[in-house]
């Protein structure tokens, strides 16, 4: 009997471990399936995600490409009309003083260009220099590239900027008596003698001299400071912001007619638009709004209508 029982527990026993198998394998197919299954899906999607990807470059890169060259076109322009507004200023000022004419113009823009260059300052800091000086009547015309070069020296030495470099110099040269007292509160310095020189030309009427008198001294303190710090590595940075400077003068100066006129037109429109009566103004706003209003809920229901039948 104890035997019969064995062999009854081992049968059993073995077909629970043969069910226990085939319930293994089973789950072991399943979990293939499965992995095959996200397998394919996520080939799938990477599939989609890559055509995306394409699709995506394909949109955005006409978008990026468009808006980098209005951005330049932009920049071109403002600093074409930067430009342009300066020279206008100079050579309204130089018509004003008797030095007009297109020759005098075109000098004191080359050397604006080559200071510009050669210095860690812009070309427009040297033609609003120019500006600043036609303001002086002392100071003749033939002088100055000189006193913005020795201004653009001083500002470099002091930390400062050329327009009020140029300033505090033309006051000197302008006034030389009253102005060693200022330039010598800033750090400029002239001895007993030079001073005395400079009071006594002045005073015999040879104002010139007394100027070049002045010159002289500062840029025995300062002459040089500002080409030398436009040379190296600086140098060649600020070189290059000059170089992209022109360029975008330049292509400023061939999109000019159209953006002009463009600008023309659309202030025109807004000037119309700007004479309609308040009322009718008022009410075309209130209905703008309205409808708005109307489109925005159609939307809203439209969208509502789906989702009730999804």
């Amino acid at each position: 009997v104890v035997v019969a029982e064995s062999n009854v527990k081992l049968r059993v026993d073995a077909r629970d471990a043969v069910s226990a198998l085939q319930q293994t394998n089973n789950a072991s197919k399943q979990l293939n399936q499965t992995l095959n299954t996200t397998s394919k899906r996520a080939g799938t999607a990477t599939a989609n995600i890559q055509r995306f990807g394409i699709s995506f470059r394909s949109v955005v890169g006409p978008m990026v490409a468009l808006t980098g060259a209005l951005t330049l076109a932009n920049r071109s322009l403002n600093t074409f009309g930067r430009r342009q507004a300066d020279l206008a200023v100079l050579s309204a000022q130089l018509e004003r003083i008797g030095a007009g004419g297109s020759k005098q113009l075109d000098e004191l823009k080359a050397a604006a260009d080559r200071l510009g260059d050669a210095t860690l300052f812009s070309q427009d800091d040297f033609i609003q220099s120019f500006n600043i000086l036609s303001s002086f009547r002392a100071i003749a015309v033939e002088s100055f590239t000189e006193v913005s070069e020795v201004a653009a020296d001083i500002a470099q030495v002091m930390g400062s900027d050329v327009k009020s470099a140029t300033v505090q110099l033309a006051k000197a040269l302008e006034d030389p008596k009253r102005g060693l007292t200022a330039l010598s509160r800033s750090g400029i310095t002239f001895n007993e003698a030079q001073t005395e020189t400079i009071k006594k030309l002045v005073d015999s009427g040879k104002l010139l001299d007394a100027q070049a008198l002045v010159l002289e001294t500062i840029k025995g303190q300062y002459e040089d400071a500002a080409t030398a710090a436009g040379k190296g590595f600086a140098g060649a940075l600020d070189l290059l912001s000059e170089n992209a400077g022109d360029a975008a003068e330049a292509l400023g100066k061939g999109l000019e007619p159209a953006a002009t006129e463009a600008a023309n037109a659309l202030a025109a429109v807004f000037e119309q638009i700007s004479k309609i009566p308040a009322p009718a103004g008022q009410a075309a706003l209130q209905l703008g709004l309205i409808t708005g209003g109307v489109i925005a809920l159609n939307k809203a229901i439209v969208a509502f209508k789906a989702t009730k039948l999804a």
